[in-house]
């Protein structure tokens, strides 16, 4: 898998795009950091840290508020990180999530100050109707899917909620990931959503996600 995702990565640059890619390795035993440090990337750690997630939260995705806060915490490494390089935007981008080529370049086409701005991934497939990465706060601290017929044309940019698995944000305007029920993801959009930031997807632009053993490849 993390071939795969590192060679979609490498296809992003172009002579327009410096390209800087960082990872965080949490505690992993089976050669992950010397596989993408021989590919140039990053490798983040912190050895004091223990994951709080199960062999079956691993698997099934059924994570607890500890786990969720886990994750936020390595995200919030790694933004750590990426301000310190000087970059202009941050690209959070889990490591089962393939990008299409060139697709960095083009989300960054017309995007505006306090603008973040997400491909369309396929995060889950529920029944008769794959499951996008986007949803709409209906409640100060709860965000829903819309119902099958209620997804977003696949034509532009549309401004949603709450993004994961993959979104660009400005640099500049960083906030931290934080632990919520529905993920730190969430917590993430909520903070960007005070913040004053808009959160947009893209509907034009599919990315793949493929490790779920539920989840349309």
């Amino acid at each position: 898998m993390l071939p795969v995702w590192l060679r979609a990565v490498e296809a992003q640059s172009t002579d327009s795009l410096d390209l800087t890619v960082a990872c965080f390795d949490d505690h992993s035993t089976d050669g992950t950091p010397d596989l993408l440090r021989d590919a140039g990337v990053t490798v983040l750690s912190e050895p004091a840290w223990r994951s709080p997630l199960s062999d079956v939260e691993a698997v099934e995705h059924c994570w607890s508020r500890e786990a969720y806060a886990h994750m936020a915490r390595m995200r919030n490494r790694l933004a750590e990180h990426a301000a310190g390089t000087g970059c202009d935007f941050v690209l959070t981008l889990d490591s089962d999530v393939i990008l299409a080529d060139d697709q960095i370049g083009r989300l960054l086409e017309g995007v505006r100050p306090g603008e973040v701005v997400a491909p369309l991934v396929n995060v889950a497939r529920r029944r008769h109707h794959i499951a996008w990465n986007y949803l709409f706060w209906v409640a100060d601290n709860l965000a829903v899917r819309p119902p099958p017929e209620g997804w977003l044309p696949f034509d532009g940019r549309y401004q949603v909620g709450v993004v994961c698995a993959a979104y660009l944000i400005p640099a500049d305007r960083m906030v931290r990931w934080e632990a919520h029920r529905q993920g730190e993801d969430a917590g993430w959009s909520a903070n960007a959503r005070h913040a004053g930031l808009r959160v947009l997807v893209d509907t034009r632009e599919l990315a793949r996600h493929v490790a779920h053993r539920r989840v349309l490849a």
